[in-house]
């Protein structure tokens, strides 16, 4: 049933299965009602979406509660699969204190957190932030959780940051802001969701000139282009 749901590989559906035991876990559901709820995340995700971000975007980050199946979905799939792969690639040979930024159900941050380097984890007070603690405890791995940054008193030598920027309502800010938390030579690796879909209501339409513009913003502030090529739509900018 689950390579219905994800067309993908068959070591991804396996993995894919793995989590949906540990959704039956969490949740306390049976298989058939974690599964339906995986093939019907996206409308009500969306559904959501029309329902909590009337006030304000946020609102719909911290009360959904489809978000954790969507990411698990996405999660599974061999593209972010891939991603993750070049991420630890990079993460062993640029060693340091890394920044999961809006780590979603904490699928990277488990996978880098195996390895040699310290790995803090960000997300907004939510279901999904929940069910990331939850995993990160099963797993007894040590990893500091944080909802703010403003909450941090360090700088990285690498921050992760997929898929977040389009949601945020000042992604400029943003960027400076991770800018300033780098070290020296540090480097920001991100990913950037499409803008101004239907499917993905959350992505906010007003980002689409940050994104046109995102090159010039990283030359304003310093970046310049990494050792590490970019791949899977990740860019790799470095801190001079």
């Amino acid at each position: 049933m689950s390579e219905n749901i994800i067309n993908t590989s068959i070591e991804s559906i396996r993995l894919f299965e793995s989590h949906i035991f540990e959704l039956m876990s969490y949740t306390r559901k049976s298989e058939s009602e974690v599964i339906n709820l995986i093939s019907t995340c996206m409308s009500e995700r969306n559904k959501e979406w029309d329902e909590f971000s009337q006030y304000s975007t946020i609102d719909f980050h911290r009360l959904n509660q489809s978000n954790i199946f969507c990411l698990t979905k996405w999660n599974c799939e061999d593209k972010y699969q891939g991603i993750i792969r070049y991420i630890n690639y990079i993460t062993k040979l640029k060693t340091g204190n890394i920044l999961d930024f809006g780590g979603g159900i904490g699928e990277l941050s488990i996978n880098i957190a195996s390895g040699t380097n310290k790995i803090d984890f960000l997300e907004v007070p939510s279901n999904t932030l929940d069910y990331a603690k939850w995993r990160f405890k099963k797993r007894f791995l040590d990893i500091d959780v944080y909802t703010s940054l403003n909450q941090i008193k360090k700088q990285y030598d690498i921050i992760i940051c997929l898929d977040v920027f389009e949601v945020l309502e000042k992604p400029l800010s943003h960027l400076k802001k991770f800018y300033e938390m780098l070290k020296n030579d540090g480097i920001l690796i991100f990913s950037i969701g499409d803008v101004g879909v239907k499917e993905h209501p959350m992505n906010l339409k007003n980002n689409k000139d940050f994104f046109l513009d995102i090159e010039t913003h990283c030359d304003n502030l310093g970046f310049k282009n990494s050792i590490f090529k970019d791949k899977f739509h990740l860019k790799i900018k470095q801190k001079t």
